[in-house]
């Protein structure tokens, strides 16, 4: 059973974020350090493009196996596409040895691959794939990634501002970070499974800050002391919810919250859109000297290191 969360997550407008509102910014330092998940309204002058990114998206997964196949995952190139060859959960079992919390999910099977085909690009990768079956998708991904790198160096002045840091202080990584845009699709699986079965396991993400957007069908739940708790689809709303890296940063003063997809309808498929915010992959994330003596200990890292740390642990080989 899943509980309703929706209500105690945030609704916060990114317009007033940009001057620094000061009653929008005190909601959301609270909600960084309780919840780590919140509603960003979607800018008017974007619904357009992101429409359009999941029509490209919806027409590349419409194709037959051997063509999405031409621009595969592999572990060498950690983007393009991939079909079932990841668990998500399995990333997720060392995350907090340095500070000696446990994470335990008695309802996943790290056997289980994940229900989801997705198709990733990083736009700083010197050599990114793009697929021949749909040759609009290379100019409208990189139009969108490109606009979610504008709102990440934002909503990051942003957070160095509410932990009254020097402006640059995220964004100084950025100089050529490994960011990436993820388009997922959960397939319809009609009687193959009940409602609430997991489509994508437990996990948390991996970088800085994800800016996801959903479709209307639901699916997305967060996990609260213990409970899975739905985070029901605004429209016109992303998700925007803190990464391993910046709980890192923070000594654990921001959470990154462990969160999962179930099948909400299993006569449809579900669809979402995310851009991971991640550092170059040279910056060496470390707490910051305000939070060191917390008594949380995290051992220096470089952001390349962690994620592909992660990614490594959640393919199924």
């Amino acid at each position: 059973m899943s509980l309703e969360y929706s209500k105690s997550l945030p609704y916060i407008d990114y317009q007033k974020l940009l001057l620094r509102n000061p009653e929008e910014l005190q909601v959301l330092a609270e909600c960084l350090q309780h919840h780590g998940m919140y509603y960003l309204k979607v800018p008017n002058e974007d619904r357009q493009m992101l429409q359009e990114v999941y029509s490209v998206s919806r027409h590349f997964f419409t194709n037959d196996l051997e063509r999405k196949s031409s621009v595969i995952m592999t572990d060498e190139y950690p983007y393009g596409y991939e079909n079932q060859s990841e668990t998500l959960s399995k990333s997720m079992p060392n995350e907090h040895d340095d500070e000696g919390d446990d994470h335990d999910d008695e309802d996943v099977d790290n056997d289980v691959p994940d229900l989801k085909e997705t198709f990733q690009v990083c736009l700083n990768h010197p050599n990114t794939l793009w697929p021949d079956c749909v040759p609009e998708m290379k100019a409208i991904f990189t139009s969108y990634y490109r606009r979610m790198e504008e709102i990440c160096s934002e909503i990051m002045k942003v957070y160095a501002a509410i932990l009254k840091e020097e402006s640059e202080t995220f964004t100084v990584a950025f100089h050529k970070h490994c960011s990436s845009l993820r388009t997922l699709y959960y397939p319809m699986v009609n009687h193959k499974v009940e409602a609430d079965h997991v489509m994508a396991s437990a996990h948390t993400d991996y970088g800085l800050i994800t800016i996801l957007a959903q479709d209307m069908i639901g699916g997305l739940q967060v996990e609260v002391a213990g409970n899975w708790c739905d985070v029901t689809p605004e429209r016109d709303t992303f998700i925007i919810n803190t990464g391993d890296l910046l709980q890192r940063w923070t000594g654990n003063v921001w959470v990154s919250p462990s969160h999962r997809v179930v099948c909400k309808d299993p006569k449809s498929a579900r669809q979402s859109i995310a851009y991971f915010c991640n550092p170059s992959e040279d910056t060496v994330v470390s707490t910051l000297k305000q939070f060191q003596n917390n008594g949380v200990e995290y051992s220096s890292i470089t952001a390349g290191e962690h994620i592909h740390e992660k990614y490594r642990a959640s393919l199924n080989n």
